[in-house]
């Protein structure tokens, strides 16, 4: 079942993250930051510009802004 995550997801959610920056490396190009993971998690459950979904196999979020081409 997929649902929208909450603040009680958080330590799923790092573990995920920690995994998935892992296998990209990411840790190689920008850095590894549990804090800062740990604080987008929670603005993205928290505002409303966020969403944030949770699921068995993963997890994925995403952000509201305007079109780039909508003035």
């Amino acid at each position: 079942m997929i649902r929208e995550a909450t603040v009680e997801d958080i330590p799923r959610l790092m573990a995920m993250g920690e995994k998935f920056a892992g296998k990209a490396g990411l840790g190689d190009h920008c850095g590894y930051d549990p804090a800062s993971m740990k604080a987008t998690f929670l603005a993205m459950i928290e505002r409303d510009e966020f969403c944030l979904f949770i699921g068995e196999a993963g997890a994925i979020g995403g952000m509201k802004a305007p079109h780039l081409f909508n003035h």
